[in-house]
């Protein structure tokens, strides 16, 4: 007969392994993702102590927040009720939604593991809760940049610390997160102590989405040790361990960059998970992100947006500037002149004239007359305003610019430091009842205004509408500019214009941002 002993040996538990506890807390609904073994395995490296911090970069919607969040630190919760636990993520009511679902995890299925946990009845917040004797471990959910003041923790979790891509651009914020892990995270982590072992390193795991070459997964790798994943997976199945102060990067493209770079080995342009987006919709998403957005969030390659620049191949067939190579026109006969129009002003600044110079340094300023057809994603180009005036000529034109394009052409005006002033607006909207005259202060730099501008350029629709036997060289300074344009601001003195860039910039962006106009069948 066998004894108690090797009968309680040989029995399984759901939260034996990370794999079985998936299944069991999901009813063995859900199956695990074929992407996600190389995660399962480097986090079973991490429990057992042989590699300590892990940066794991996935696209949006695969998978790894229910992972990582939900199964992995409830599993190690019930197999290790001992420790303290801080989940982090970019907004608090984000994290208390994590610590929610962990415990409700732990309070349904706690009981079918060998520890059986149980909470304090008196302390089980969704924010904080803790296990009831014998035990002591602890889990504390907090947004980025929360209070985890005084509290330790054997393992930390960061969730996607950053929201949006203008947050993770923002160099106070990139700044404020360096901060928040070397003085939050970073000296809040204790070393995992099991009774008559070696005490194990701490883990840490940074798991999201990259945002900027500056999020916090590009500030850890710059100034911390660390290791290519697939290199490190290959030195930890052949017994070897990681240093404890060295980074684990695993960067999991939605589409494979070739079968030597690929930590899954997939053939090139292979999908991560091809039943969620498969190869003619990750082409489709990056025509809608751009190809630099979408290198970066769905790639995990972040690049500066100044590497992002409008390309002569987008407008030209060849190197040249002439009419014939044109591959962005649109003869006036073909556009639909039902499709919603709008005038969009970039007005220059008009700086008064030094003693020493003989011509005062007024910029170009520029009209550009732009309309959406968001069934094709085409911006059409229907004509272009510019010149160097005083201001009582460019107000002039302004007023002429309206009357021809008529009530149903909406007039949009940028308004920049130094450019006229809002007062000017108040007084066209006085003089034009009836007319949309609206303005705009830009908050953002030109780089990033002009991105979407840059977006439609690639996938080549922008349309530059023209008339039978019309003198296009419009066209041509328009698309030069556009190329020529590096994200600084223009300086009349060195030739160096931007004023086509903001006017088109201003037309793409808005088109984008309201979508809800008149769409014609």
């Amino acid at each position: 007969m066998m004894s108690t002993k090797n009968t309680y040996d040989l029995l399984r538990y759901p939260s034996d392994t990370i794999y079985d506890w998936f299944l069991h807390i999901h009813y063995n609904t859900y199956h695990i993702l074929k992407w996600q073994l190389p995660i399962y395995d480097i986090l079973r490296y991490a429990e057992e102590g042989k590699v300590s911090r892990i940066m794991i970069s996935a696209p949006p919607q695969h998978g790894k927040t229910e992972l990582l969040v939900n199964t992995f630190i409830s599993y190690y919760m019930v197999n290790n009720p001992n420790d303290k636990i801080i989940v982090t993520a970019y907004s608090e009511s984000r994290a208390t939604k994590y610590g929610s679902r962990i415990r409700d995890i732990i309070k349904e299925f706690g009981k079918d593991t060998l520890k059986k946990p149980v909470m304090k009845q008196d302390y089980q917040r969704k924010t904080n809760f803790l296990f009831d004797s014998p035990y002591e471990g602890e889990l504390l959910a907090a947004g980025a940049h929360g209070a985890i003041m005084g509290n330790p923790a054997n393992l930390i979790l960061i969730d996607d610390p950053i929201k949006e891509i203008k947050d993770a651009r923002s160099p106070t914020l990139q700044e404020d997160l360096k901060d928040w892990y070397d003085t939050s995270i970073d000296t809040r982590i204790r070393k995992r102590y099991r009774k008559n072992k070696k005490a194990l390193p701490p883990i840490i795991i940074v798991v999201a989405q990259r945002l900027d070459v500056r999020d916090l997964q590009g500030i850890l790798l710059e100034k911390e040790p660390n290791i290519d994943g697939k290199e490190a997976l290959h030195i930890l199945e052949n017994g070897g361990t990681i240093p404890d102060d060295t980074w684990v990067y695993m960067n999991f493209p939605a589409l494979s960059e070739g079968e030597t770079e690929d930590i899954l080995g997939r053939p090139k342009d292979t999908p991560l998970w091809s039943k969620h987006k498969n190869y003619e919709d990750l082409l489709a998403d990056r025509r809608r992100r751009g190809t630099q957005r979408f290198n970066m969030i769905m790639q995990g390659h972040p690049t500066l947006e100044t590497s992002y620049r409008f390309k002569h191949e987008w407008f030209y067939d060849s190197p040249d500037y002439n009419d014939e190579n044109l591959t962005c026109l649109v003869p006036y006969s073909e556009y639909n002149k039902l499709l919603p129009t709008g005038r969009f002003w970039d007005l220059a600044a008009h700086k008064k004239k030094k003693k020493t110079q003989r011509k005062s340094q007024t910029d170009y300023y520029s009209g550009v007359l732009a309309s959406k057809d968001y069934t094709t994603d085409y911006l059409y180009i229907l004509h272009h305003e510019r010149s160097r005036r005083d201001v009582t000529a460019v107000n002039k034109v302004i007023r002429t610019c309206l009357k021809l394009d008529g009530m149903n052409t909406f007039a949009f005006m940028e308004l920049e430091p130094g450019s006229m002033p809002l007062l000017f607006v108040d007084t066209l909207q006085q003089q034009f009842p009836g007319y949309n005259i609206m303005s705009y202060h830009p908050r953002e730099d030109k780089m990033y205004r002009s991105y979407e501008l840059k977006r439609l350029a690639e996938n080549h629709c922008i349309k530059f509408v023209v008339h039978e036997g019309q003198d296009i060289s419009w066209v041509h300074t328009f698309i030069k500019e556009l190329e020529d344009f590096d994200g600084e601001d223009s300086n009349p003195n060195k030739d160096k214009h931007d004023d086509i860039v903001d006017s088109g910039g201003s037309a793409a962006n808005y088109f984008k941002m309201n979508k809800n106009l008149y769409v014609p069948y």
